[in-house]
């Protein structure tokens, strides 16, 4: 039973791997190693497919002839190099939760930055569970530098938020600990420069130099403290856009879906603030029409569009695109489905 759930997994999610997955030589070594693959006969047979596409295609119509152990070690060969890959491989029996999104901060910005940072992130979809707030993630009893450093060692961890600030720059424990673990883990970062300053954050470039020049190099967001307000929205959403393809369609209060394929801060937004609006049932589809040479294609399209058909219709020269086909109106059949009249 073990065995199928983990082969279940592979096929419902076959059309994502087949899609991000690069047959790289991490995997193959992994595989040959853990004696999945050999390593002459299935990479020859798997490199003779033309397309990236193809040649995951056949390695994943290998895997389930080589034994119960093939779809551990294929997870375990994805955790480093398509860690989202492996977490959608994940059996949700064993799966292990832990927070997302690690904000590191200074305590003096808690209430001018963290704490609505932290808002919006729920308002805009995320879970409380979602994210390592100390205030919020620490309990009474929890033994605090266990509690993070566990946190940013974790699978589960996707992005570290680091809210660089002048008081952030004079810490030289808490926070340049967790930036620090967070590089020994290689966990992918967000920092934010918060400042108020008139020279385009040069001088406090600087400073964050001296604190880091790791720090430094990394390209940052940045917020002028008298716009922090306006700005924390497409911040939080922009920090959700950076989450894995597997969660970021993540969930607006009221229930709706953010697809993974918008792009930008500002697309989110506006499908969030649509989704809260209402919705209307929109009878809207595209349609491709393919048929043999001279075999009526175009007087199809045009009886759709109500034209007349003619006799003597020109052959179409190529790929013709209608943009726009109104149909009649739709109602409401005694078999409650909809058929066009």
């Amino acid at each position: 039973m073990e065995e199928t759930r983990y082969w279940d997994l592979l096929i419902r999610n076959r059309e994502q791997l087949v899609r991000d997955l690069a047959f790289d030589d991490s995997i193959r070594l992994h595989l040959v190693d853990a004696g999945i693959l050999n390593d002459a006969r299935d990479l020859d047979m798997i490199d003779s497919y033309q397309t990236r596409y193809d040649k995951v295609r056949a390695l994943l119509d290998i895997l389930p002839r080589r034994g119960p152990n093939a779809f551990t070690a294929f997870r375990d060969a994805l955790k480093d190099s398509h860690p989202h890959l492996a977490r959608i491989l994940q059996d949700e029996s064993q799966e292990v939760k832990g927070p997302r999104v690690f904000i590191i901060h200074a305590g003096e910005d808690k209430d001018s930055f963290v704490r609505p940072l932290f808002t919006n992130l729920l308002q805009q979809g995320l879970a409380v569970t979602d994210i390592f707030f100390n205030e919020v993630s620490i309990k009474p009893g929890d033994n605090i530098r266990e509690r993070i450093l566990s946190t940013l060692s974790s699978q589960t961890l996707e992005l570290a938020v680091v809210v660089v600030s002048s008081s952030l720059l004079s810490k030289q424990y808490w926070p340049k600990l967790e930036f620090e673990t967070c590089l020994q883990n290689r966990k992918r970062m967000f920092p934010i420069w918060v400042d108020a300053n008139n020279d385009n954050f040069k001088a406090f470039s600087e400073q964050v130099g001296k604190y880091s020049p790791t720090l430094k190099q990394l390209v940052a967001r940045r917020v002028q403290r008298d716009n922090v307000s306006d700005e924390l929205p497409g911040i939080a959403a922009e920090i959700i856009q950076q989450l894995s393809p597997l969660e970021s369609g993540v969930s607006d209060p009221a229930g709706s879906q953010v697809p993974i394929d918008l792009q930008g801060p500002v697309m989110t937004e506006l499908y969030i603030k649509a989704c809260r609006e209402g919705s209307l049932p929109v009878h809207s589809t595209r349609a491709q029409v393919v048929g043999q040479y001279r075999s009526g294609k175009t007087c199809f399209i045009n009886r759709l569009m109500g034209e007349p058909v003619r006799l003597d219709e020109p052959i179409t020269d190529g790929i013709q695109i209608t943009p726009d086909v109104q149909t009649k109106t739709w109602k409401q059949s005694r078999g409650k489905e909809i058929k066009w009249q």
